[in-house]
């Protein structure tokens, strides 16, 4: 003699058995074209994210733009120390030059008042 409590047990536990096979993890049939609502925290979590990975990208961007920016313009110190050794060398071709003309000795520079001639250290 069967049990019919037994029959429906068995019927309901292979119907379940059968049912969480075809699910997903969302507890939703797949293939059903059911999409579950994500939760509030979910929502949170994944722009906290996005907004994380969008500080990145732009402090990169940043950051490049600086690095290019300083490497195409030069400092003024730079230009400085440029416009000195150019002075230097104008002053160095000119006294090249006048010494190939035989223009003679060239004069002495006043010197300042704190400096010492330059053969001080001979007469001591």
């Amino acid at each position: 003699m069967k049990n019919p409590a037994h029959s429906v047990y068995i019927r309901t536990v292979a119907a379940v058995t059968s049912l969480l096979a075809a699910t997903s993890s969302y507890g939703f049939p797949k293939h059903s074209g059911i999409v579950p609502e994500p939760s509030p925290a979910a929502d949170a979590f994944a722009a906290a994210h996005l907004a994380l990975i969008f500080m990145v990208f732009l402090c990169f961007g940043v950051f490049a733009f600086v690095l290019y920016r300083r490497g195409k313009a030069p400092n003024k110190e730079r230009e400085f120390i440029e416009e000195l050794r150019d002075e230097e060398l104008r002053e160095k071709n000119a006294r090249s030059e006048k010494k190939k003309s035989g223009a003679g000795p060239e004069p002495e520079e006043p010197r300042e008042p704190w400096e010492k001639p330059e053969d001080w250290w001979k007469k001591q």
